[in-house]
């Protein structure tokens, strides 16, 4: 028997001495103690008498647009040659991308940088189907799970309503709520991995995949406490969804059931080597599974620099220029022309007037002060590999900016934040090649979904998501996605590489002219080019199937070589 089990049940004791030494871990390793602090500072809650200046602010919102992808989507090759191949390769992309957006992935990864660069680790969570439902249902059996009573079949258990049924889904989770083993340097060497979640404690109750659910009161262990609430505020409890790899199964417990557990099934996510959780980590540490957050790097220089800007706020404030009065000398009315806005007012004083009003010399700011600034932002700057450039602003002292500086200012782009975006596009590509077995085994009724045919005519195929189960593919995200390009820019560029390539003898110009006609108008004037097919799987009521595309690409090419082009579909051998 594996060791935390007991007559072929999870031993409950064990596995939360195991959680328990792993929260430890994590406290010690990704700095958790300061968590708080940070979010204070990125919120802009300061002590009183505090003149900040908000790092945390001014760099998650300059890092996080860089980083994360504006229009996420992957790119997918069949690995084995031949047309049908490609086909499928290009069905399945389709559907990829379009899943990424019925999933709000882009949300996600959004949130999951700033939790990266905040916490040094940020952790996203795969399902399929419902949100708590730690396994997919049984094939045919998707509808979500709801209580039953009172409410019958309107009342849910489930509130999330980007997820949707026979669906994957993929969501941020806080790093609070994820633990792994005491010691775990990586993710992939793990035993288990834990997700602790918090719901009503009535929908516990209801949830029908939970049993010895129905005693539970609420939760009141030392982990994710409870804040003070009002006396009517909703009960609510902490689970621990456990997956172990050496036995590949899933569970469910409770500290309130030392005992018993409220779910242990087979894990259908491990049946399939897939990793549930997926981890975004900028900077790693060789010896802990736990990164290094950039505020940990940054705090000491907010504090420097918050320190520096409060001092000069009070020595700007003896730069006032201030007034002694000899007392009895004016009367209040003679005392407020002292201030008044009026040019050249006659005051009337008791004495020798130059005996009545004296001046204090007004302090300067001193220049060390300014300096200690200057240098402080340079640290700040360097340490996330950030110029004033990359800031959004050019150098001071420069009156007609260089190329070289509008460059940058545009583009963006330098070389951490490319390390950056390319492990953002390392973790888009794992996440969506996770969810391939599982709709493959899942998705049983045909789909039909447009693809780009010959000349870049879409055309609408259908098939069976178990056809794609017979292909090998090769996933990719371009990193460069994140980067902004706006449509004006796209429409420059090909009429430039039109102009410049168009007396080309080297250069196609079918090839050429479609690709202005597509940069400038879209798909919809692809018709304007002669020779190509007509009246053909044009709408998804009268689709191709993948043979019929198949043999309609070999027409073509024998045909008309030229509509062949190395466009979307791909020639014979499924390369691109």
């Amino acid at each position: 028997m594996p060791e935390g089990y007991s007559k072929g049940k999870p031993e409950v004791s064990y596995w939360l001495r195991q959680i328990r030494h792993g929260l430890e871990y994590r406290k010690k390793s990704a700095f958790e103690a300061s968590w708080d602090r940070w979010r204070q500072y990125y919120r802009g809650e300061w002590a009183d008498g505090v003149l900040p200046t908000n790092v945390f602010f001014k760099m998650i919102r300059t890092t996080v647009p860089r980083i994360y992808f504006r229009n996420p989507s992957i790119s997918i090759v069949a690995t084995m040659p031949g047309i049908e191949n490609a086909i499928l390769a290009k069905l399945l992309e389709r559907t990829d991308n379009k899943m990424i957006r019925s999933m709000k992935v882009k949300k996600q990864m959004k949130r999951m940088v700033q939790d990266a660069w905040m916490f040094g680790t940020a952790i996203g969570k795969k399902g399929f189907g419902a949100q708590f439902q730690s396994t997919p249902e049984p094939i045919g059996d998707t509808s979500p799970p709801n209580a039953g009573t009172p409410g019958g079949q309107n009342e849910y258990i489930e509130y999330n309503y980007d997820l949707m049924n026979n669906m994957p889904w993929f969501l941020r989770a806080p790093p609070k709520t994820f633990v792994v083993p005491a010691e775990t340097e990586y993710i992939e060497d793990a035993r288990w991995t834990c997700f602790l979640i918090r719901r009503p404690l009535e929908d516990v109750q209801r949830d029908p995949r939970f049993k010895n659910a129905k005693n539970l009161g609420p939760n009141k262990t030392d982990v994710m406490k409870m804040s003070k609430t009002a006396e009517d505020a909703v009960p609510m409890i902490d689970l621990y969804e456990i997956r172990d790899k050496k036995t590949g199964m899933v569970f469910v417990i409770c500290p309130n059931l030392k005992e018993k557990t409220l779910l242990f099934e087979t894990d259908e996510f491990a049946r399939l080597k897939i990793n549930v959780a997926s981890t975004l980590v900028f900077n790693d540490d060789d010896e802990r599974f736990w990164g290094i957050p950039d505020s940990q790097i940054l705090e000491p220089l907010q504090m420097e620099l918050n320190e520096i800007r409060t001092y000069t706020m009070y020595h700007r404030r003896l730069t006032l220029a201030r007034l002694l009065v000899r007392r009895n000398a004016l009367s209040e009315e003679e005392a407020l022309k002292l201030v008044s806005p009026d040019v050249s007012p006659v005051i009337w004083v008791d004495g020798d007037p130059r005996t009545v009003v004296n001046t204090i010399t007004a302090a300067d700011i001193p220049q060390g002060l300014v300096t200690s600034q200057q240098l402080a932002e340079n640290d700040v700057r360097e340490s996330l590999g950030f110029g004033r450039n990359q800031f959004g602003e050019f150098k001071s002292g420069s009156r007609s900016p260089t190329a070289t500086e509008v460059d940058e200012v545009s583009s963006a782009a330098e070389i951490r934040v490319d390390e950056r975006r390319d492990m953002v596009a390392d973790l888009l590509v794992d996440v969506v090649s996770d969810f391939h077995p599982i709709i493959f085994d899942h998705w049983k009724n045909e789909q039909v979904e447009q693809i780009i045919g010959p000349a870049g005519i879409p055309f609408w195929i259908a098939f069976k998501p178990t056809m794609l189960k017979k292909v090998s593919f090769n996933v990719s995200a371009d990193p460069d996605q994140s980067l902004p390009e706006t449509k004006e820019l796209r429409e420059v560029k090909a009429l430039k590489m039109y102009q410049t390539l168009a007396t080309n003898p080297l250069i196609d110009p079918f090839k050429l002219t479609q690709y202005l006609l597509r940069e400038m108008h879209g798909v919809q004037f692809d018709d304007m080019l002669r020779g190509l097919p007509q009246g053909f799987g044009m709408s998804p009521e009268q689709p191709f199937s993948v043979g019929q595309m198949g043999q309609l690409v070999q027409n073509v090419q024998q045909s008309n070589p030229q509509l062949l082009t190395q466009g979307p579909v791909g020639p014979v051998g499924g390369q691109q």
